[in-house]
């Protein structure tokens, strides 16, 4: 690995029991952002992580970061092998969740362009849920694509808040709940109402109490009864924002990482995807 992107490397985990000639059998992960790249290796056979590795980069220009993702790549021993599987997340995306059902793409530009930036590929995840099928519309740039297309040409790429929204669908009971996920700068609120998808959104925060901040402000906004609502957390959870969030909302469970013995809680998008 070449010293100017092992400067990048912020976490990294490489179990005993890996073997890099036997990759074809694993099982490879990866998750992107405009401020880290990260993946994660998992023995389907043992559905155990044999490796993880964290990038931190902030680059906002598409074409840049494209461009860094790829020196990465290329001087990673490890994501650039041949894998079993690949399953490729995209977070940082602005997307739209749409639970009425199939939209033209005219029309699922249209709601984009009403809601943000929209990039030259438009995509769309599906998520069967009720009889019914969630639409999960966001567009990518068409040098993230060609970055996807060159180095994992047979993935299944998906927007991070599909990924979420299909986990927390795989738990769900009558009871109202909220799902909220911590990942860096970002977090993600998701309610929950007779097991319907009622709210869906992600906020940028700056410091712990924006995180409670958003919490209370949506729980106020959308007039959910706390006494009735169980209440989980994922993802960055410091002392901090666990003390705060204690002192404020007092039920309230936080989900811990599928990984023990590491940092693993950053990971938690990605192991979700798999697992």
């Amino acid at each position: 690995m070449e010293i100017g992107e092992n400067n990048l490397l912020k976490f990294n985990f490489i179990s005993k029991k890996f073997d890099i000639e036997s990759c074809s059998n694993f099982h490879l992960s990866v998750e992107l952002s405009d401020n880290f790249f990260r993946y994660a290796v998992l023995d389907p056979n043992t559905m155990k992580y044999l490796l993880l590795r964290e990038y931190f980069i902030e680059i906002k220009n598409a074409n840049q970061l494209s461009n860094k993702i790829v020196s990465i790549i290329n001087s990673d021993e490890f994501v650039k092998r041949n894998f079993y599987s690949n399953t490729i997340s995209i977070s940082s995306l602005n997307c739209i969740v749409n639970g009425s059902g199939h939209t033209t793409e005219n029309e699922k530009l249209k709601m984009l362009k009403l809601e943000t930036d929209v990039h030259e590929n438009i995509k769309c995840d599906l998520i069967s849920h009720n009889d019914s099928e969630l639409e999960i519309i966001y567009s990518i740039s068409n040098s993230v694509n060609n970055l996807f297309n060159n180095y994992f040409n047979n993935s299944s790429v998906f927007c991070s808040d599909t990924i979420l929204i299909k986990n927390y669908l795989k738990e769900l009971n009558l009871l109202p709940s909220l799902k909220v996920h911590i990942c860096y700068d970002t977090i993600y609120i998701t309610y929950f109402y007779n097991n319907d998808l009622i709210f869906h959104n992600k906020f940028i925060f700056k410091c712990e109490e924006d995180i409670l901040y958003l919490i209370i402000n949506t729980i106020n906004q959308l007039k959910i009864n706390r006494d009735e609502c169980a209440i989980k957390i994922s993802g960055r959870v410091n002392e901090l924002t666990n003390s705060l969030l204690d002192d404020y909302l007092v039920e309230f469970t936080v989900e811990k990482s599928k990984i023990e013995n590491t940092d693993s809680s950053i990971f938690k998008i990605v192991l979700n995807q798999i697992v």
